[in-house]
């Protein structure tokens, strides 16, 4: 679609999309801490339109 993918930022597991998926539940807060530091980076406010689904 040529839109930007934010990729790999979810938590530490296993086995995605599977009857065996898992997680770290220690990989919580500090993926939690990645993505709240991403999104209050002032550089990233030209890209937040393209991660809502906005078309460019």
């Amino acid at each position: 679609m040529g839109l930007p993918t934010l990729d790999g930022l979810g938590v530490v597991g296993a086995n995605v999309h599977t009857l065996d998926e898992h997680i770290e539940i220690d990989s919580l807060a500090s993926r939690g801490r990645l993505i709240a530091g991403l999104l209050a980076e002032p550089r990233l406010m030209g890209v937040l339109p393209l991660l809502a689904g906005a078309r460019p």
